[in-house]
């Protein structure tokens, strides 16, 4: 009787091991598994936000250039998704390095356009009453200027100086302070035009086609023009020695004359 009780005790400690065991490893393959499916919900989660990232900086590609490429970065660190490694491609070829929209001044009811320099530095704006002059590198208004009527005909390359004109006349400003610089000149047909040095200004109008030394307003060429028919086409080189000339009724094309010192 004794052997036979102990040897039910025996099977008894040996079936709950057993079970002990198999509920181990039951319980183990749970939390795998648990540990396993939260790891692809972190997983899904991360590609989904590093898609999203990618979405939007293609999105912001040419209003905010410079957070659509930290976008771009951030979610190829997240994940490196086919959309954010098609976002760094992007980035990589963006020419677009900063974006400046000059604000309309408070008050004011009409709005004109804008003119940049060719240095891209410097922009302006004219309202109402005003021509406002703005850095656009540090996106901030360096003047304010009234121009009483006056139309921005042409903003040098280096965006320091402009020509404001009215009724046929003209007139170059100091694009910091809005004072004169040199006299007024007749400009009736055309804008007048600042040389890519700025040191000459190109106007053109019914009678002759002149180039003017910016500061004095001294005639350095003139070439006489035929009243409504004679229309002429003028350009001038980076160094404001050499200007391209050309007449609508010429049929040999441009030509090249000096520009005169003064």
């Amino acid at each position: 009787a004794a052997r036979a009780a102990e040897g039910r005790r025996t099977r008894r400690r040996r079936t709950t091991r057993a079970g002990l065991v198999v509920l181990t490893v039951l319980v183990l393959l749970a939390s795998v598994t648990a540990w396993q499916q939260h790891r692809s919900g972190i997983q899904r989660d991360v590609e989904t936000a590093s898609r999203r990232l990618a979405s939007r900086a293609e999105s912001l590609r040419y209003t905010q250039p410079v957070a659509a490429m930290r976008m771009n970065v951030a979610a190829w660190r997240l994940h490196p998704t086919p959309e954010a490694a098609a976002g760094l491609v992007a980035a990589a070829a963006q020419r677009e390095q900063d974006a400046f929209r000059p604000p309309v001044g408070k008050g004011d009811d009409e709005y004109h356009g804008a003119h940049l320099s060719a240095d891209g530095r410097v922009v302006l704006t004219r309202d109402a009453g005003h021509i406002h002059v703005w850095d656009v590198v540090r996106h901030r208004r360096t003047a304010r200027i009234s121009h009483h009527g006056r139309q921005i005909q042409d903003l040098s390359a280096g965006g320091d100086r402009l020509i404001l004109g009215k009724g046929g006349r003209s007139r170059v400003h100091d694009a910091r302070s809005g004072k004169p610089v040199g006299p007024a000149f007749r400009s009736s047909y055309e804008p007048a035009s600042f040389s890519p040095t700025g040191r000459h200004v190109v106007v053109h109008d019914l009678t002759a086609l002149r180039v003017l030394r910016t500061g004095s307003g001294h005639v350095t060429r003139r070439i006489a023009l035929t009243p409504y028919a004679d229309v002429a086409e003028a350009v001038v080189g980076r160094d404001d020695r050499i200007m391209a000339f050309c007449r609508a009724d010429e049929r040999e094309g441009p030509r090249a004359l000096e520009i005169r010192a003064a």
